[in-house]
């Protein structure tokens, strides 16, 4: 079956753009089992050439078992996979078989990788992401994300999928029956061996909410665990097992279908939570402001350089409870705690 392409709603892309927050759990990568020919299995690693074809699945297959490609879909950005690179090469590709799904993707992350090391090596790094119908990547095969010159180990997010890449264009496409994927990472310079290491890949439908949380909702909320010890002789050691860690503790309220963007945050909420999260189990990304990393009030382009924050989180408490707090009006609140690692170290 061919992909499908659509588009979000109106609403939901106008509140994206005004900075209205987005919550990520539907990872369409989660999990895969779909066999490819010759009994493969969800995704592989591929090496390619700089300015040649897309790499395919007929290539050597240079997958480790030491790093394998499960991790990058296992909701921990700190378990990396990377390819056999004993056979170096300046162009690598991570090949997904996905289970064709009626579910939308319009979302896509790439977090936990080392595309900044690469750089300081002297790599000049771009990476592209394609989807395609046929294992050889030449029926409908189609670029939907770009980064060029990625510069930091800062997770690679956009909500702009699309051919257009880096212009003022929004695509914002959606797409469902997708069969195969791609992420490129090469060297565009040609010039210096890279072995690309991948933590967690996200690509799925995003939860677009109509309003930021209510009141006062602790959005500076920062910990670290530093255990300390006391000598006989009065001396105290501070020892830190991690820091930075951002806490979140939201409350939405809600009567229906706002009157701005038409969306209705009851529903949305309630979705994310039971079929998005499987009733609070998986972890997910939580986007406070969409439109955070400058790259254009209202124009959401391709990252400049990599897209507004995304913080993996937990629900400290998975509960879900909708409070009827008036005749239609209800409230939903929880406690957001980040998955390391963290945003604030810069990965």
């Amino acid at each position: 079956m061919a992909y499908s392409i659509g588009a979000n709603s109106a609403g939901e892309r106008a509140a994206s753009l005004a900075g209205k927050p987005i919550l990520l759990g539907h990872n369409l990568l989660r999990n895969q089992t779909n066999p490819n020919p010759a009994s493969r299995t969800g995704a592989e690693w591929r090496a390619g050439t700089v300015g040649g074809a897309l790499p395919t699945w007929a290539a050597t297959n240079k997958t480790l078992s030491t790093a394998p490609t499960a991790r990058a879909s296992d909701d921990y950005m700190h378990l990396q996979t990377w390819p056999d690179s004993t056979t170096p090469s300046k162009r690598w590709a991570l090949l997904f078989d996905l289970v064709e799904s009626a579910t939308p993707a319009d979302s896509l992350i790439i977090a936990g990788h080392n595309f900044g090391d690469l750089a300081t090596l002297g790599a000049d790094v771009d990476v592209f992401v394609y989807i395609a119908d046929a294992v050889d990547f030449t029926t409908n095969n189609r670029r939907i994300a770009l980064w060029s010159a990625v510069s930091s180990n800062e997770r690679l997010v956009t909500f702009n999928l699309g051919p257009t890449g880096q212009s003022i264009t929004n695509d914002e496409e959606s797409y469902t029956s997708l069969r195969y994927l791609q992420i490129n990472i090469q060297d565009t310079g040609n010039a210096v061996d890279i072995v690309p290491r991948i933590g967690e890949v996200y690509l799925g439908r995003r939860r677009q909410l109509s309003r930021k949380p209510q009141g006062q909702w602790d959005d500076k909320h920062w910990r670290s665990n530093n255990p300390s010890h006391v000598t006989y002789g009065g001396v105290h050691t501070t020892y830190s097992r991690n820091r930075g860690q951002r806490i979140f503790t939201p409350t939405w309220g809600s009567s229906g279908a706002d009157g701005v963007y038409g969306l209705n945050d009851i529903t949305t909420l309630e979705s994310w939570f039971v079929d998005d999260l499987s009733y609070g189990e998986r972890k997910f990304f939580f986007v406070p402001d969409p439109d955070d990393s400058g790259y254009g009030s209202g124009a959401h382009i391709d990252p400049t350089p990599h897209g507004p924050t995304a913080y993996m989180m937990h629900l400290e408490d998975p509960e879900f409870d909708l409070l009827l707090t008036g005749p239609a009006e209800r409230q939903y609140g929880s406690r957001f705690v980040e998955q390391a690692p963290f945003v604030s170290s810069g990965e």
